[in-house]
């Protein structure tokens, strides 16, 4: 059996049996060369040149052999569209039929789902891998294509999700700058009977809804006219019950909106402990956008809750409908047992994230939380009419919360405010006349717009309906790696000069690029290919068609912005004469914010062209160490072997030599360090080499325990 992850490999060995041997192919083991387009443009029938990745011979040779010795070899990527692609390539490298059925899929890794994937083998679906390469066609085509357009201005590239990705910050950072706030005032009368209500108005259907008074001319207006009107008769009385339903469970996007509110998550991070829990075959599938809960799934959860939870089960199972847009295979996020938390005691951030899944999961199963609800209506019997509004609420019953807190975050509208009641009811019915004691106002300002975090623009994207639950981490953070958008310290993404100029000069030539509806309508078409509803081929010649005609026309374009705007024109006047130190490709130079630089046309390498040889030798070569400026400030980086020292751990390890803390093993300085007790959960210091991970040297701080072994915390 042949998988993607090694880490899913020790978790299968425990329930297959001797005869079985695993592998894994470590990702995918082809890809179209990085130097070259890689796809026949000419002929129109788009065939695709793909070749072992550098990285993966090595790989590719060991599963030959270990298929050559196999009786049968059974491909078991994961269970989505580049799943069945890397199935697809290793089948064609190890010469197996496409035909046979010697395709596994499990959506979880346990005995019971690998047991019955291995009982229903089929063939390699074809009409996956055609949709996987229409993906892979279209965004080389894209990138190759309109990326050189833009980089003569100065950008780094362009890319058919990470262009639209980056327009939705930017738009978000236009709407702030653009923003003009309005001044509006809060008004509430306080009652001597102990109860607070706010100004309110009817709407169309005569249902009274708090308001705010919309400007200070109207307010000058109002208020004296209420001061002599004190007695305010109420109008109606409502009580009722309200229910508050739980959320369904997790996918893809709302799991990573989830883990950054909660547990303070960056998307990356939320995704790679994902994986791993999948591959402990923790929980199932993690890269979905289906809420759909299996009949397995629902039985896991009312057992239980039964046994845990009995007053708040649902009566009955509580089944979601997925949208018309997602994966029909999958289902939910959900645990793949009752409870596995104790296989991770000792991993912290992983079992803080499985605990977050179980709860969402068990919740989804439980019945609403229940509030009774108290609003009055007082009418302050003014001409023109003023209502006030008061609203009490208290739980009645906890139902889902006793598992799970939701704060409902996903369902506020951008601006929206919080609703503001009290827990106090009266005794209290229509005609009965209240004395406002006093009216209590506030002026207040319309606030713009939030910007975005990574975890929020990753929903934001969902619904706008580009890209897939597997790449949503990587769309949102290719444009921060390109330096197209910055993270400030609260983790707000901002657009850099660079991120709104490309926006701007893609507008001016190229407006169809940016926008969600153009990858939104090849995310859709990509679906129609997988079930066989149209051709790689077909496809890709229509699509081909119109995508030469605009790039045809944005090229006029970009020659008459180049032409009109010459100091915009950032081409390379001259091409470096030493080739890339790592594959020898063409060298180009450019100007940015730190300095002059070189970028490699062939692997990316970027190379610092400004810099000042320092007296510092570096600490694991001895070679003299370029002091360079940085994102974060000074720092130090090796010619030779490219170590890297910020002022921070030159300072440590100046302390260090003064000291004269050497290492017992190579004599090099040493860095005071920290790690967590694993008995007691204190943190304590040792000291590491500076040549670490080199050399593994420690020596213990005075009245400190024995360092310890593997990577150090810091």
């Amino acid at each position: 059996m042949i998988v993607e992850s090694p880490n899913k490999i020790k978790k299968l060995r425990t329930f297959l049996d001797n005869s079985w041997n695993v592998a894994a192919s470590v990702g995918h083991v082809c890809d179209l060369p990085a130097d070259d387009m890689a796809i026949d443009l000419e002929s129109g029938g788009f065939e695709q040149k793909y070749q072992i990745s550098k990285s993966k011979s090595d790989v590719v040779a060991k599963l030959k052999a270990f298929a050559a010795k196999a009786d049968e070899v059974y491909l078991a990527s994961d269970p989505d569209r580049e799943g069945e692609a890397i199935s697809w390539h290793l089948s064609r490298l190890l010469k197996l039929n496409t035909a046979t059925q010697n395709r596994v899929c499990f959506h979880s890794i346990t005995k019971e789902e690998v047991g019955k994937a291995l009982k229903d083998p089929r063939p390699i679906d074809m009409n996956l891998v055609d949709a996987y390469r229409t993906r892979r066609a279209v965004d080389r085509i894209f990138g190759y294509q309109l990326s050189p357009e833009i980089q003569r201005f100065g950008m780094r590239s362009a890319g058919r999700c990470q262009t639209p990705c980056l327009n939705v910050v930017v738009q978000r950072e236009e709407a702030i700058q653009n923003f003009k706030p309005r001044k509006y005032f809060s008004l509430k009368a306080i009652y001597k009977e102990g109860m607070t209500a706010e100004y309110a108005l009817p709407d169309k259907e005569g249902k009274y809804k708090t308001t705010k008074v919309d400007t200070e001319e109207n307010m000058n207006i109002l208020l004296p006219l209420l001061e002599t009107h004190r007695e305010h008769i109420v109008i109606s009385v409502n009580e009722y019950s309200e229910d508050k339903k739980p959320r369904p469970p997790f996918i893809t996007s709302t799991i990573i909106t989830d883990a950054a509110a909660k547990l303070k998550f960056k998307p990356a991070k939320t995704t790679e402990l994902l994986q791993s829990l999948f591959h402990k075959g923790l929980v199932t599938y993690i890269r979905t956008d289906s809420i759909v809960i299996s009949e397995e799934g629902l039985t896991l959860a009312r057992q239980v809750l039964s046994a845990s939870y009995p007053d708040i089960m649902a009566e009955k199972p509580v089944v979601y409908n997925a949208k018309k847009s997602a994966q029909g295979a999958h289902e939910c996020i959900r645990p793949t047992h009752a409870d596995d938390s104790g296989e991770l005691q000792g991993n912290k951030d992983e079992l803080a994230l499985y605990t977050l899944i179980r709860n969402r999961f068990l919740a989804s199963q439980c019945k609403p939380q229940v509030f009774k609800r108290q609003d009055i209506v007082l009418s302050a019997q003014t001409d023109p009419a003023a209502f006030f509004l008061a609203r009490n609420r208290s739980e009645t019953f906890p139902g889902f919360t006793k598992i799970y807190m939701d704060d409902q975050q996903d369902n506020k509208k951008e601006g929206e405010e919080e609703e503001e009641v009290g827990d106090t009811f009266l005794e209290i019915s229509e005609g009965k006349i209240c004395n406002a004691e006093k009216y209590v106002t506030a002026a207040q300002e319309t606030k713009p717009p939030q910007r975005f975090k990574l975890a929020t623009l990753s929903k934001e994207i969902e619904r706008l309906g580009f890209g897939r639950p597997s790449t949503f981490s990587a769309i949102v953070q290719t444009p921060l790696d390109r330096g197209y958008y910055e993270e400030d310290k609260k983790g707000f993404l901002h657009p850099t000069e660079t991120g709104m100029s490309c926006i701007h000069l893609l507008r001016k030539t190229m407006p169809e690029a940016i926008v969600p509806e153009f990858t939104k309508t090849l995310e859709e078409h990509l679906d129609v290919i997988a079930e066989a509803g149209d051709s790689y081929k077909a496809f890709m010649q229509a699509w081909f068609a119109e995508w030469t005609n605009l790039l045809k026309k944005a090229r006029i374009f970009f020659s008459t912005v180049a032409k009109d705007n010459p100091s915009l024109d950032k081409r390379p006047k001259e091409i470096m004469a030493e080739p890339c130190p790592k594959c020898k490709g063409v060298v180009h130079a450019f100007t940015g914010r730190f300095g002059k630089y070189a970028i490699c046309s062939v692997c990316d390498n970027k190379i610092n062209l400004e810099f000042t040889i320092s007296k510092q030798a570096c600490f694991k070569c001895g070679e003299l160490m370029h002091e360079l400026k940085g994102k974060f400030g000074k720092y130090f980086k090796c010619p030779k072997c490219s170590s890297t020292l910020n002022e921070k751990g030159l300072k440590a390890i100046e302390e260090a030599n003064k000291a004269g803390i050497l290492c017992p093993l190579c004599k090099a300085p040493m860095i005071e360090r920290k790690y967590k007790d694993k008995k007691d959960g204190s943190t304590k210091s040792f000291y590491g080499c500076s040549k670490y991970p080199d050399c593994r040297g420690t020596k213990n701080c005075s009245n400190s325990p024995p360092a310890p072994s593997g990577r150090p915390l810091s």
